[in-house]
């Protein structure tokens, strides 16, 4: 089974991400703060991470630096997301490395698909 990192400060919006994806055959694992992600990817490796831009102390983009800089980690599929829309922001994200930026608020069927792309997950769950 596919595993899928949720990195979420807000309570309510990662609450919504998890009830987004609960059809999606694969395992969910939430976190409140990306430091917390951080320290997790030394014993599991997941399939695709969705995290949050902007967070206090340890934000995505330190996140995503960190994790694209090292050989174990690099090639994990990431998917930012942020209610930042600026095009000069969004392209230092992509740069950094990461695979999609979905902008804030977003249509389920975009975030399924952009995950449809990434793991060949499709929409009812069933891998494709």
């Amino acid at each position: 089974m596919k595993k899928i990192y949720i990195i979420e400060d807000n309570p309510e919006m990662l609450e919504l991400l998890t009830i987004m994806l609960k059809d999606i055959n694969c395992e969910l694992v939430t976190f409140n703060n990306a430091k917390s992600a951080f320290n997790k990817l030394d014993n599991e490796k997941p399939d695709l991470i969705l995290c949050d831009l902007l967070m206090p102390e340890y934000d995505g983009v330190r996140f995503l630096k960190e994790i694209k800089q090292d050989a174990n980690r690099k090639d994990i599929k990431v998917i930012m997301l942020s209610v930042v829309a600026d095009k000069k922001i969004i392209d230092d994200i992509m740069k950094l490395g990461a695979d999609y930026f979905l902008s804030k608020p977003f249509r389920v069927a975009e975030l399924l698909n952009l995950i449809k792309n990434s793991l060949g997950v499709n929409v009812n769950g069933k891998v494709a």
